[in-house]
């Protein structure tokens, strides 16, 4: 399960990182995964402070996801690097580049929002015994 670090722990993590100590012992030292701090520590050189807060990730056009996928599948940039840049998540880059990858840019063009998964996920409800007269 993905646990969520507030604010303070990631202010504190990158902070230590800055002083000096080396980001496997930070890592290793508050229990968070390297890759988290790494992250967050691009976000702070970009954005300062305010690149460690949370945020909500923006819809991208046709424009921009060609963009992305293009700097990442040939180009080369690292992902963690254009995450950081456009404010996108890891899975949602590697599903764009899985459907260019598949279809070309102009698949990216047609693909359909994710939902929350289906509405009626629940038990199905018992129905009543159906007695012929």
């Amino acid at each position: 399960m993905l646990k969520k670090h507030p604010y303070e722990e990631r202010l504190l993590a990158v902070k230590l990182c800055l002083g000096g100590r080396p980001l496997k012992s930070v890592a290793r030292q508050l229990g968070i995964n390297k890759d988290y701090i790494s992250e967050w520590l691009l976000r702070y050189e970009r954005e300062g402070e305010s690149g460690l807060q949370k945020r909500s990730p923006k819809k991208a056009n046709y424009a921009e996801k060609c963009k992305i996928v293009c700097k990442y599948a040939e180009k080369g940039v690292p992902l963690r690097q254009i995450c950081v840049e456009h404010n996108v998540s890891k899975g949602t880059v590697e599903r764009w580049t899985r459907i260019y990858r598949q279809g070309g840019y102009k698949a990216l063009r047609d693909i359909k929002p994710q939902g929350k998964g289906r509405k009626n996920m629940g038990r199905p409800k018992k129905q009543e015994p159906q007695t012929e007269l």
